[in-house]
């Protein structure tokens, strides 16, 4: 870990990284810390860690940020996943959204036509959050390549219309 912003999601991640690293090097765990405090080369963050730099209220802050997301313009599936991770900091904590939670918090605040094919192909009666999210990436998906298209189309007719 080196110098930059102190966030939850880089501390998250470099959790992540260490934690694979001794699963692939079977490092025993005795050994973890001493691996993990020579990894973090910038005393900021060393400094910032040993007193507990999280706000008292940072599971709040998280959860308002999940519960404000929408998609706007970004990719379904992309935005779906930036919300399991930012829920993922949130395990063994009461701020946790279940996975039916979660669910109700995407279909909510996905793009209105995106709502719209959903409710129309009964993509919301899937219970499990995983397919449905896959199912909804493929709708989306579907929609983003028509979309493109019809860009494509128009801007071909524009192009032959200057050149007439």
């Amino acid at each position: 870990m080196t110098a930059g912003e102190l966030t939850l999601e880089a501390a998250c991640a470099w959790d992540m990284v260490c934690c694979q690293y001794f699963m692939h090097k079977a490092v025993p765990n005795d050994e973890q810390v001493k691996k993990v405090a020579w990894g973090m080369q910038d005393v900021c963050i060393k400094t910032e860690l040993r007193s507990n730099w999280l706000p008292a209220d940072w599971t709040a802050i998280v959860r308002k940020r999940i519960l404000n997301s929408t998609q706007g313009w970004c990719p379904f599936f992309e935005w779906a996943i930036e919300c399991q991770f930012q829920n993922f900091l949130l395990c063994n904590t009461t701020s946790h959204l279940s996975n039916v939670l979660l669910k109700h918090q995407l279909e909510a605040n996905m793009l209105d036509n995106l709502t719209l094919d959903c409710c129309h192909d009964k993509i919301n009666d899937e219970k499990d959050l995983a397919k449905w999210i896959d199912t909804v990436k493929q709708l989306n998906d579907k929609r983003l390549i028509a979309l493109a298209c019809q860009q494509e189309a128009m801007d071909t007719a524009i192009r032959a219309e200057k050149a007439a």
